[in-house]
């Protein structure tokens, strides 16, 4: 676990989501692979976007998503080549549902997302594995660090 230090805000998001995963009684692995995008050494959430512009579940505005910010870690586990995007996916449709997403709702979101990578990711993430382009960090980019790339 890393600790990192937080803004009150941050700090009040990271507190509701434990009050999410309680009252959606979210135990065991589904849990822990929440909580392990929070905890990452090598991958900071406050600097992912985490479907912020949209009231989601219980999420204000603003707030991100839990579900959402597993689904940035994985993107970023996919561009290390640790999992793959079919995998990344499919956790993330699960936990919109785990999380009190209605499965319509939760398709819907799930089929944004696919399309926004295939139609944008899909060609930033080729140019970052071909070495055309790397990540950048930038602490004021709402979009997170997976959204940055700088042309080599």
């Amino acid at each position: 676990m890393v600790d990192r230090v937080l803004t009150p805000k941050q700090q009040a998001e990271y507190d509701k989501l434990l009050e999410a995963l309680d009252y959606y009684d979210i135990e065991g692995e589904d849990r822990r692979l929440i909580l392990e995008a929070y905890h990452a050494e090598d991958w900071d959430w406050t600097e992912c976007d985490g479907c912020t512009l949209v009231d989601e579940g219980g999420f204000a505005k603003g707030y991100r998503h839990p579900a959402c910010v597993r689904h940035d870690y994985d993107c970023y586990l996919v561009r290390k080549g640790e999992m793959s995007r079919k995998e990344g996916d499919a956790r993330f449709k699960r936990n919109l549902r785990l999380l009190g997403m209605h499965r319509t709702r939760a398709w819907g979101r799930w089929f944004g997302v696919r399309s926004f990578w295939v139609c944008v990711q899909k060609w930033r993430d080729r140019k970052y594995l071909e070495g055309r382009v790397v990540p950048v960090q930038h602490e004021s980019n709402h979009w997170g660090r997976s959204a940055c790339v700088v042309p080599v």
